[in-house]
């Protein structure tokens, strides 16, 4: 799992099952995932978020790749 924290408070967490999000310092973490289009055997990969609202994230399928991004802090991909 990669951690990405914003600040004290605010952080992202990228593994290869999912996506998670924290707004009180990572008690709890609150599961944002993308649903994907693609068969469920997938791994996602690679995030990169740029404020508690806005993030991308890669999710590679059988040599399919596909790019997820939300602007709503994860509500919406």
């Amino acid at each position: 799992m990669s951690l990405y924290m914003l600040n004290a408070t605010q952080g992202w967490g990228a593994q290869s099952t999912g996506v998670l999000k924290t707004t009180d310092g990572g008690a709890p973490w609150t599961n944002v995932t993308p649903r994907t289009h693609s068969p469920p055997n997938g791994v996602f990969h690679n995030g990169f978020f740029l404020s508690a609202s806005t993030g991308w994230v890669l999710y590679y399928n059988q040599g399919k790749v596909e790019i997820f991004r939300t602007t709503d802090g994860g509500a919406k991909w």
